[in-house]
């Protein structure tokens, strides 16, 4: 689901891309579930859906204990 929301994207097909990087989400490994999660605000800002991607981000931090992460999601939602 990663990969074909990766494509998606690059096709300008976001409503499927975000249908699929959410899949990818819910499948993900707790290690790797940060990384699926910022590249849905990636897929987000090349929408241009900046207000959901501003809100992902905004409940990623809520949600992050760890120092890394947490530096991590404030610097793309600086972006």
């Amino acid at each position: 689901q990663y990969h074909l929301a990766l494509a998606l994207s690059n096709l300008d097909q976001f409503d499927e891309a975000i249908r699929e990087i959410d899949r990818a989400i819910q499948l993900a490994s707790d290690s790797a579930r940060l990384s699926v999660r910022i590249r849905k605000i990636h897929i987000l800002r090349r929408a241009q859906r900046f207000e959901t991607a501003v809100f992902e981000c905004l409940k990623m931090l809520e949600e992050s204990t760890n120092p890394g992460h947490t530096r991590e999601i404030r610097y793309v939602l600086s972006h």
